[in-house]
């Protein structure tokens, strides 16, 4: 996380618990990060991302334009 925010880049996660807390954290001590993108993983392939639905997400995000700096997103929620 730390390398991601020093070279400005997206981090990419299936660790929600720890990253929304460093989120939260980075906020707290009005800090800014480039964003942080969650892959919610529960074992259940009905609503589990595959690595196509990740790139199909992220491109779904993309062409919605929302503003992503220093977001915590869970693409999930972009299938």
């Amino acid at each position: 996380f730390t390398f991601a925010i020093h070279e400005g880049r997206v981090c990419l996660t299936a660790n929600y618990d720890d990253y929304e807390d460093l989120h939260l954290l980075v906020g707290e001590v009005k800090g800014i990060h480039p964003r942080i993108l969650v892959i919610r993983q529960e074992n259940d392939p009905t609503r589990d991302l595959t690595p196509k639905g990740i790139v199909t997400a992220i491109r779904k995000l993309e062409a919605a334009g929302v503003p992503i700096a220093n977001e915590y997103i869970v693409l999930n929620h972009w299938r």
